[in-house]
């Protein structure tokens, strides 16, 4: 037979600031959130919260602030994006083609490296 326990889970919370200025030692295996920014951090009963890390949670989309410029780990991922209209050079063991026609099986038309005709 199945056993149902109703329980309730609730963490400490505060905004950013308060946790900054008062900067407590969590319990060990105690969470706090930042209930401004919705990021957490785990207690290890020694630690003042200044100094533990935040744990990994998924991206709350809603509370994304500031222009597309201020991200800069998307600004990173699209600087290392290779431009549309550039030669595949940087895959191993690939060698870019020549501009030219290739016909065997199919005929592959190339020009300034990017594969614009298949037939």
């Amino acid at each position: 037979m199945t056993t149902v326990y109703n329980v309730r889970f609730k963490m400490r919370g505060f905004v950013a600031a308060t946790w900054a200025s008062d900067d407590p030692t969590l319990e060990d295996r105690e969470f706090g959130l930042e209930t401004d920014t919705g990021r957490i951090k785990a207690g290890d009963g020694a630690t003042a919260w200044s100094a533990l890390p935040y744990i990994a949670t998924y991206a709350v989309w809603g509370r994304i602030s500031g222009t597309l410029s201020d991200q800069t780990d998307l600004q990173a991922a699209l600087a290392g994006k290779q431009a549309a209209n550039a030669r595949l050079t940087a895959l191993a063991g690939v060698t870019p083609a020549d501009d030219g026609t290739y016909a065997n099986p199919t005929s592959i038309t190339i020009e300034n490296g990017l594969i614009t005709a298949i037939s």
